[in-house]
């Protein structure tokens, strides 16, 4: 009897320790989940560091692993990190670089222009905007050059004896910081600029700028006229796709743009005089502001507005909803949204919905410029440059009100922006660029120069729990093999939804399905391997997440 008891015993005790090892992950997991969340409520923004770099800083992108990728221009002997680097121009030569989370230059990649055949001075290539890949940390770079690819370069030139004038200058660059291929672009007489670019997750680019009509060194080639703004489609080769101009009678130009998950193409620019674009014209004051929708397959125009100038960058969600920030001194109108500044000039955010509609107009206070728009939980972050020599960046609400604010003193210039994971579930990052002089103060971090200098900085922040905030949208594991588990944002009525890389739905939840789901499971096993993007959206907020199948 003494030994049945005792077996039992065993048996029982047994199983009490297996069902302990089963709920002890989930225990461990909920516990870690709650102590996250405990900062959320109170921890405010902090810089996390600020480091001066020795080459121009004029745009920043980052990835899903939290790095940074920069590019700009460069003269003479410097160091980046443990990199050294001198220039082949007393002008300048083009340079993208990768800095890890902490601040740190993991690689750098210069480009110089060689000189055309019997010219004098005026060689140079300079880096403008930069488009990453946020999954695999491949960058597309668009810049300036006067001068032709070394023959060590993967790209084909321009003839020399032709195209003499300023040309634009796109490089897709590996994750490792390799050159794969590069295209210039221009006209025989007159400089054709690029100031923008966007990727896809198909590997497509889309520039942005103005021309005078131009050809690309890798084939293709636009029709002349005066000043047009143009956006242009490269395949992730490098070749011709399509391009759409748009004109106006003085001129006009490209100056932001941005894509969607569902083969969505958004422009910002500006014009003097009514713009024809897509078989519309758009009328408007002597000078005016347009944002358009294309089609990214074809470049046909889906919709495009025109409205009072101001607006200066633009950020993009999954979804097609569109940011846009800017400035105005007195008043300022979007559609029949309105603002009347009660300084002398301040700092505005709008956001459009898919179809260009304005959803809301928001001032964010007195600023004499502004910088870059990014966004973080389907919520903007904004760079304004508060007074002569004090910025700012901003953090606002799904619905328009500021969310927080960090400033930076001695600061002169800063219009690159970038917003990145942290290394909690509700942690974010913020990565920023820009230019001062002599010193600059970033909270505790302090950066110096003798004279003109430019930094690199990064600021976290905890993304807010509590009323009227959903919880992040989540999902696990991932990478994920045959059953995905999507926690949902708590907001009733969230749809959801799982988009492959072509931008096609596979898998869809309705918030019609049942109000306050918390998760939901889906059976993947069917499905390709590789990345994938979730997609929920629900009172007035989109968030996305990158998951993988393997």
């Amino acid at each position: 009897m003494g030994a049945r008891w005792l077996a039992e015993k065993k048996t029982v005790s047994f199983s009490r320790l297996i069902r302990m090892k089963r709920v002890l992950p989930l225990l461990l997991t909920t516990l870690c989940y709650v102590l996250w969340l405990l900062p959320a409520r109170a921890q405010a923004p902090q810089w996390q560091w600020a480091n001066a770099q020795s080459f121009v800083v004029n745009s920043v992108a980052t990835d899903i692993q939290g790095n940074a990728y920069v590019t700009g221009q460069f003269s003479g002997s410097i160091t980046v990190g443990r990199f050294s680097l001198t220039s082949s121009s007393a002008i300048g030569d083009l340079l993208v670089a990768k800095f890890n989370p902490s601040g740190r230059a993991e690689w750098v990649t210069p480009l110089a222009a060689q000189p055309l055949p019997g010219a004098g001075a005026g060689t140079f290539a300079s880096g403008t905007d930069i488009s990453v890949n946020p999954a695999t940390g491949e960058s597309v770079v668009v810049g300036r050059m006067n001068g032709l690819f070394a023959g060590s370069v993967p790209g084909s030139n321009l003839p020399a004896d032709q195209y003499i004038s300023d040309k634009f200058v796109v490089l897709k660059l590996t994750a490792a910081g390799s050159i794969q291929w590069a295209v210039q672009g221009g006209s025989t007489n007159l400089p054709t600029t690029c100031n923008a670019v966007a990727t896809d997750a198909a590997g497509n680019s889309y520039l942005t700028g103005i021309s005078y009509g131009y050809r690309l060194s890798s084939g293709g080639s636009v029709g002349a006229g005066p000043r047009q703004l143009f956006v242009l489609s490269l395949n992730g080769t490098g070749a011709f796709r399509w391009n759409t101009l748009a004109s106006a009678p003085l001129s006009a130009m490209g100056i932001d743009i941005g894509t969607d998950a569902l083969h969505g193409v958004y422009l910002l620019g500006t014009y003097f005089g009514p713009l024809t674009i897509g078989g519309s014209t758009l009328p408007g004051p002597p000078s005016g502001t347009v944002l358009a929708r294309l089609d990214g397959t074809t470049g046909s125009v889906a919709w495009a507005r025109g409205d009072q100038s101001g607006a200066t960058a633009l950020a993009v969600d999954a979804a097609g909803h569109s940011y846009l920030t800017g400035g105005f001194s007195g008043s300022y109108a979007l559609g029949t949204a309105s603002l009347t500044a009660s300084a002398g000039r301040e700092g505005f955010v709008a956001h459009l919905d898919p179809s260009g509609t304005v959803a809301w107009l928001q001032s964010v206070g007195a600023a004499e410029a502004n910088g870059g728009v990014a966004l973080s939980d389907g919520a903007p972050v904004v760079w304004l440059k508060r007074t002569a020599s004090g910025g700012a960046v901003v953090g606002l609400k799904s619905g328009g009100a500021i969310n927080w604010e960090l400033a930076a003193s001695g600061i002169d210039g800063g219009k690159c922006l970038a917003t990145a994971p942290g290394l909690t579930p509700l942690q974010r990052r913020v990565v920023t660029g820009g230019s001062f002089t002599g010193a600059a103060t970033f909270g505790s971090h302090n950066v110096s120069a003798a004279g003109s200098g430019h930094f690199l900085a990064s600021l976290r922040f905890v993304q807010p729990i509590g009323p009227g905030n959903a919880v992040p949208l989540s999902a696990y594991p991932n990478p994920a093999q045959d059953l995905l588990t999507v926690r949902l944002p708590t907001a009733a009525g969230t749809s959801v939804q799982l988009v492959n890389l072509q931008g096609r739905v596979v898998r869809q939840h309705l918030g019609s399905d049942g109000p306050g789901v918390p998760e939901l499971v889906w059976n993947v096993a069917g499905l390709p391997r590789g990345l994938y993007t979730v997609r929920a959206v629900g009172s007035g907020q989109v968030q996305t997440l990158l998951v993988e199948l393997n």
